[in-house]
């Protein structure tokens, strides 16, 4: 078990970025066509939020042994947030954690449980903290 302070994870709108490509395509009278082909890729700021998780991370499993689950074990994750105001939905954060964290100690998402303790609004240092330990399943 141990604890770990993180900052909020980027919103959703600002982690991913839409565009459009034109791919060729070529039937088989060999007659060539293009469609535009939507295309999705991570920003930057999400290349960071999740380089910094993954460090943080490294850095609590160097002063700890590796998280090795048995059969029927699961990671739980006990967060308090402190969050900029009381419009933003803590709920909406689970995904980005988990897929930075999933990252960082190379173990699955579908392991992950997550359980949201105390939110508290704090306008001036928003962040998580993350309480991680090993619970046997139900």
């Amino acid at each position: 078990m141990f604890h770990l302070t993180l900052p909020l994870p980027i919103s959703k709108n600002k982690r991913v970025r839409t565009g459009r490509k034109k791919v060729l395509t070529v039937n088989l009278l060999g007659q060539a066509s293009y469609y535009n082909k939507t295309v999705v890729r991570n920003t930057p700021e999400w290349a960071q939020y999740k380089a910094l998780v993954c460090g943080r991370f490294l850095e609590a499993h160097y002063h700890m042994d590796r998280i090795i689950l048995q059969e029927g074990q699961r990671l739980v994750f006990d967060l308090t947030w402190y969050l900029k105001n009381d419009r933003t939905d803590c709920i909406n954060f689970h995904d980005l954690l988990a897929d930075a964290i999933e990252m960082a100690i190379d173990i699955n998402d579908k392991h992950f449980l997550f359980r949201d303790l105390w939110v508290h609004i704090v306008p001036e240092n928003p962040r998580v903290d993350v309480v991680m330990r090993v619970q046997k399943r139900a």
